[in-house]
């Protein structure tokens, strides 16, 4: 019986070597739960992943906001800027939407109940998460290193921390997700609601600084 079952296992092992070389780079604890598929592996892969794609760019977000990074600064022309920053507002705007349209995608690659999910998809999920984030980095550091006129540093400083401030949820995705299958008892229902919050007053005060800006903005046309 012993050589009978040495194909199948064989076969299983080429499976799953070929499954882990198609994920590429991904880190050792993640590869473990590909090869073995433990209970409930389709979760901690997708903690493992969150962390491996999101730490990265929270480094990157708090570099950004320590002021450790510097460049030069590229000047937009003033007939431009309005145009520009709401560019740059509509950008911001965009990215809850798709954090949560995420969530969703995570859902489905995780499986129906009772069928085993996609690891494939599960990196490439969470691989749009740390892009996700990337973008909203990428949006700070723009508006950090663009040269406006002085009266918009009020307004420039605004849409940089309402860039970087909802980052702060991200990592306590894959912090829930351990914390549930670290009980004894997984049984039941769980929620996770991510929520991008902004500084409280950050809406009013970047109206304010909005309005006062484009008012000076007025008087040198």
């Amino acid at each position: 019986m012993n050589e009978i079952g040495k194909p199948g296992e064989l076969i299983r092992r080429l499976a799953t070597d070929r499954e882990l070389r198609f994920l590429g780079d991904i880190p050792l604890y993640a590869e473990q739960l590909v090869r073995e598929k433990p209970a409930h592996w389709e979760y901690l892969l997708t903690a493992e992943l969150l962390d491996f794609y999101i730490k990265p760019v929270m480094r990157s977000a708090r570099d950004l906001q320590l002021g450790l990074i510097t460049k030069p600064k590229i000047p937009v022309i003033i007939q431009d800027v309005p145009n520009w920053l709401s560019r740059k507002i509509a950008e911001l705007a965009q990215v809850p939407s798709v954090m949560v349209a995420l969530i969703e995608e995570l859902k489905v690659a995780w499986g129906a109940p009772g069928e085993a999910g996609d690891p494939a998809t599960i990196k490439h999920v969470c691989q749009l998460f740390g892009k996700a984030a990337e973008h909203m980095v990428a949006i700070a550091d723009e508006v950090r290193f663009t040269a406006l006129p002085d009266y918009f540093d009020g307004l420039a400083a605004g849409l940089v921390e309402g860039a970087l401030f909802p980052l702060r949820r991200l990592p306590e995705m894959a912090v829930f997700i351990r914390s549930i299958f670290a009980q004894q008892d997984v049984s039941g229902e769980h929620y996770f609601s991510l929520v991008f919050e902004l500084p409280e007053g950050w809406s009013e005060r970047l109206d304010v600084e909005m309005q006062e800006a484009f008012q000076k903005l007025t008087t040198e046309f």
